[in-house]
């Protein structure tokens, strides 16, 4: 069995690539992003357990989380 990371992973909710990028491929183009959705896995391993996916409307500013069984309002 292979063994599960338990790191915590913190990270923006922009992204801009164009620190990353040359003039060239910039194209003059923005390359930022803003994170809508993110999915997560809860269990004791690789195998097992179970994926929540996280997703935001950015015309209400607010969180959803939908499962296997359910979808609900989570306000950041």
């Amino acid at each position: 069995m292979r063994k599960k990371l338990s790191t915590h992973i913190s990270f923006s909710d922009e992204l801009d690539l164009n620190p990353f990028l040359t003039k060239t491929n910039s194209n003059d183009e923005t390359n930022q992003y803003r994170l809508f959705a993110v999915i997560s896995h809860f269990g004791s391993s690789v195998e097992t357990g179970h994926y929540m996916c996280y997703v935001k409307l950015q015309l209400q500013n607010k969180w959803f989380a939908s499962g296997i069984d359910f979808f609900s309002n989570k306000i950041k």
